[in-house]
């Protein structure tokens, strides 16, 4: 398994340095760095929207601290900035990590970390948001999918909302995926990276996982699905659902307030931070 993640951060590396805007967004933002402002405002409507839909199917939520797994390069990291006092994000790819730093350099209460979605590095139940979109999709496949859910929830705080975004099924065509066969036969010819993503391959997957599947891992884990929304993230080439869950029956609202003065009253360095990158 380490073998095959290895495989992963590098070609996730290889994206990060050559078209890391694309790699976030997909079409239509190859090599388009020049929409930097653009790019951030995207990362703000995405990070309101989220919230409000979390507010309108999930109840209020903590404004304490928020995770967003799979952050890429942090536009929805620094838009959660201004609505948690801490926001951490995690990337499998230490590259986009450290563009994710310097790009959201003007954000001290973000912090970023190189870290696998299906072993993230923090404590069970250390945040009040937990956010993923458009990274469950790129798994290996559905039980890396399944896993990483697993991973979500765990360290959600019992009062908090995990929202996740999955394909629950691929378009016919999309199912083949030759870009991305062909993308890692080459590479393992040697062939440059940056080469193959100027010949348009790349080696991003595409993986679905059903909505059946999902609930039983939820309910494995004690969690509740308060909502389920459709999500046009992975549109045309497949369908997708946001899923809202509380990982555990919920507190009651005088220990939530109980403890959030207890984390206020505690040294700066107990929030939630990553395990730093090796």
């Amino acid at each position: 398994m380490r073998d095959h993640e290895d495989r992963e951060r590098e070609s996730w590396n290889a994206l990060a340095a050559n078209v890391p805007f694309w790699a976030v967004l997909g079409r239509g933002w190859a090599r388009r760095e020049d929409r930097l402002a653009e790019f951030v405002a995207s990362g703000e409507r995405d990070a309101a929207l989220a919230l409000e839909t979390a507010h309108r199917v999930g109840g209020a939520v903590a404004p304490g601290s928020a995770l967003d797994v799979g952050c890429g390069l942090g536009r929805v990291t620094r838009g959660f900035a201004a609505r948690f006092e801490t926001c951490v994000g995690v990337d499998l790819s230490p590259t986009m990590v450290e563009r994710a730093r310097t790009l959201n350099a003007d954000c001290p209460n973000c912090t970023f970390a190189a870290a696998s979605a299906s072993r993230l590095p923090f404590a069970t139940g250390s945040f009040d948001f937990v956010y993923c979109r458009l990274v469950l999709q790129h798994l290996p496949g559905a039980d890396e999918v399944l896993a990483a859910i697993g991973e979500l929830l765990r360290v959600t705080r019992p009062a908090g909302l995990a929202a996740f975004q999955v394909p629950v099924s691929l378009r016919r065509r999309n199912r083949i995926q030759g870009r991305r066969r062909a993308f890692a036969a080459l590479r393992r010819a040697r062939v440059p990276a940056a080469l193959l993503l100027r010949l348009r391959l790349h080696p991003v997957r595409l993986v679905s996982v059903t909505e059946a599947e999902i609930r039983r891992v939820v309910a494995a884990t004690g969690g509740r699905v308060v909502a389920v929304e459709a999500d046009a993230a992975a549109a045309p080439a497949a369908t997708s659902l946001c899923f809202y869950v509380r990982p555990s029956p919920e507190e009651s609202a005088s220990a939530a307030s109980a403890r959030r003065r207890s984390s206020s009253s505690t040294a700066a360095g107990s929030s939630p931070r990553a395990a730093s990158a090796t």
